[in-house]
């Protein structure tokens, strides 16, 4: 093999673990346990509110696009073809509104809460930019959650998990499954939009 057929051989591999370890079915549920793990006081309040994030705003939507890839109505889980994912967005909405409804009635601590509203209001404006533009969930959910964590869990090092976030955006681009400035810009939403429910709920 040519050195540079091997090179380009090894990113290919590299920007698929990349896109891999940071898929928002691996990501959000990651930031769902950490959140969730600092303000449980009791093992059975850990799995309460973690099990309740992460079915309705996790395993249903996740179920979905699974059945939706082996009947075929979607591509990949990673969901490439823009077309395809107003429906998953819908779904979502629908799971993560009832996971809100659900957390209210258990009485659950504000971070929890709030954690479910953001999840909440980034997908509804990802879904309402996805119908004119394919935005990168990839780098939204990436730096949504590291925001989340840093700002609901208190802890300031998870600004540092931003450093990564250029390593997702050559990832989705390396794939040709975005463009930079939907990589940045998914990024950007991400993090603002996260902020500004973290100020207008505790400010």
């Amino acid at each position: 093999m040519r050195p540079s057929v091997a090179s380009s051989s090894k990113r290919g591999r590299l920007a698929y673990l990349i896109s891999a370890v940071a898929s928002p079915f691996v990501i959000f549920p990651l930031l769902v346990l950490g959140a969730t793990w600092g303000v449980a006081d009791t093992t059975a309040e850990f799995l309460t509110w973690a099990g309740t994030m992460l079915l309705f705003t996790g395993l249903i939507p996740a179920c979905y696009v699974i059945w939706g890839v082996r009947v075929g109505r979607i591509t990949d889980i990673h969901i490439m073809v823009r077309e395809q994912r107003a429906t998953v967005f819908l779904i979502f909405l629908v799971s993560a509104g009832l996971g809100i409804i659900t957390l209210w009635l258990l009485d659950a601590p504000t971070t929890i809460f709030l954690l479910a509203l953001v999840a909440f209001a980034n997908g509804l404006v990802a879904a309402l930019i996805t119908l004119l533009w394919k935005v990168s969930i990839h780098s939204w959910v990436y730096a949504g959650a590291a925001a989340a964590f840093a700002l609901l869990a208190e802890a300031p090092w998870g600004w540092w998990l931003l450093l990564g976030l250029p390593l997702v955006i050559w990832a989705r681009t390396y794939r040709h499954r975005h463009t930079i400035a939907q990589g940045v810009l998914g990024g950007l939403f991400g993090i603002g939009l996260t902020y500004a429910l973290y100020l207008i709920t505790f400010r």
